[in-house]
């Protein structure tokens, strides 16, 4: 991930101009336009528990904790936004 971020970042040919049509389909406002943090931070989160176990007396489930806990995370935010997502959080705030 990081290479494609160097590759969008300085734009070089002949990936640079494709890589970062595809990376900017998937932003929003609160990301940049020249570096995009969230994609290098979400593969990081996955990635980290991987790196750092050693695989001698971890747990089974130890080095997939990013992903599980990205799993679990996403899947109880769209539990509770379908369910609580239509009240106003305060009633001057535009935010659902």
């Amino acid at each position: 991930m990081l290479t494609c971020t160097f590759v969008k970042v300085w734009k070089i040919w002949p990936l640079g101009q494709p890589v970062h049509q595809f990376m900017n389909a998937f932003t929003d406002h609160r990301d940049s336009d020249l570096l995009i943090i969230s994609h290098f931070s979400l593969l990081l989160g996955c990635a980290l528990p991987i790196w750092m176990s050693s695989g001698y007396n971890d747990r089974p489930l130890a080095p997939f904790a990013g992903i599980l806990s990205l799993g679990i995370g996403d899947t109880m935010a769209s539990m509770v936004g379908h369910k609580y997502g239509v009240l106003r959080w305060s009633k001057t705030g535009s935010k659902y």
